[in-house]
């Protein structure tokens, strides 16, 4: 039985380790993310690939479901595939490079068929892998075109901002924040009520709370403070782009006020 922390910052410490990813499940899933980047890269169908989402920010909490990567496609396959129909298409031409390179173990949109991303399931690890196709900006943005095969469309995309601003802050707070942003996860995940507030919401709200370095009692007392006035507004994302509570009703803004 681990003995019980003999201080405040001491519990708090020992409440991160509890929910952060074991670190040799993120070891395979990085190992899975360089294997799909030369698999894609050797056939021609990546200058590179980047990760996103949670994981990439590290502000994701255990345990590890999906990792999501960003593929870099060559800019000489926009006059093909830059278009509604090439938003579809692009998905279909990495079906067989993948299934040379992994075989029977692995399988494609078995639980989830999102437009903008295909996943990939494989039979030796629990998480599944969101492959993304993107254009970077011709004119040299940290922008990306994203393809959306549902909607047939290439969608302009800032994520490369978002991680580099959560990175930044990150450092800003001596590498603090991304561990005070799984443990204010892990408050909405023990919360029913706010099971419609979206990871990147709470995490958007602890970026607009917590700028500078502070012990993770005070971290997380400043941001739950400030946001339970701040969901009564506006919420954009950490680039300040997105207004992610622009569908909430008054109901919910109130729930969301007063847990």
């Amino acid at each position: 039985m681990a003995s019980a922390p003999k201080s405040v910052a001491a519990a708090f410490d020992q409440f991160d380790t509890t929910i952060s990813l074991n670190p040799a499940e993120r070891g395979r899933a990085m190992l899975r993310h360089q294997q799909v980047t030369a698999a894609l890269v050797d056939a021609g169908l990546a200058l590179s690939t980047f990760l996103q989402g949670s994981f990439a920010r590290k502000t994701m909490r255990r345990p590890l479901k999906d990792v999501d990567i960003v593929v870099l496609l060559p800019t000489a396959l926009m006059a093909e595939y830059f278009s509604p129909d090439g938003a579809a298409r692009i998905h279909e031409r990495f079906k067989p490079v993948l299934r040379a390179r992994f075989g029977d173990h692995i399988r494609f949109d078995v639980t989830a068929n999102a437009g903008k991303a295909l996943q990939l399931c494989f039979d030796d690890v629990d998480f599944t892998v969101d492959l993304v196709a993107a254009f970077a900006d011709p004119a040299g943005s940290e922008l990306v075109y994203i393809a959306d095969r549902q909607e047939r469309a290439w969608e302009e995309s800032n994520t490369r901002t978002l991680k580099r601003v959560v990175a930044e802050r990150n450092s800003d707070t001596g590498g603090r924040f991304v561990h005070q942003v799984r443990m204010l996860k892990e408050f909405r995940a023990q919360h029913d009520e706010l099971e419609d507030l979206v990871g990147l919401a709470v995490e958007s709200l602890a970026f607009g709370a917590v700028r500078s370095q502070m012990s993770h009692a005070r971290a997380l007392t400043t941001a739950l403070r400030y946001a339970a006035t701040g969901v009564l507004g506006r919420v954009m994302d950490p680039t300040g782009v997105d207004d992610l509570s622009l569908k909430w009703s008054d109901a919910q803004r109130q729930t969301y006020a007063t847990i």
